[in-house]
């Protein structure tokens, strides 16, 4: 009886283990996707920022300003 509530173990143990794993890798692909998604973005705020600087370098740098109240 002895030997096979340690076998039982041993296999328990080694359940966990691979429950442990699969947990940790599953966090790994969501942390993965969670910062792919805030890489794009952070490329799109870049993209949004150059935008608006190139559209009042462009008005700033014209010969002609034109003010309105």
């Amino acid at each position: 009886m002895k030997y096979n509530m340690h076998t039982a173990r041993k296999g328990m143990k080694a359940c966990f283990q691979i429950a442990e794993y699969c947990l940790s890798y599953a966090n790994i692909a969501f942390l993965s996707e969670k910062n792919i998604s805030f890489i794009q973005v952070s490329q799109a705020q870049k993209l949004k920022e150059l935008r608006q600087q190139s559209f009042w370098r462009s008005i700033l740098s014209s010969k002609t300003y034109v003010l309105t109240p």
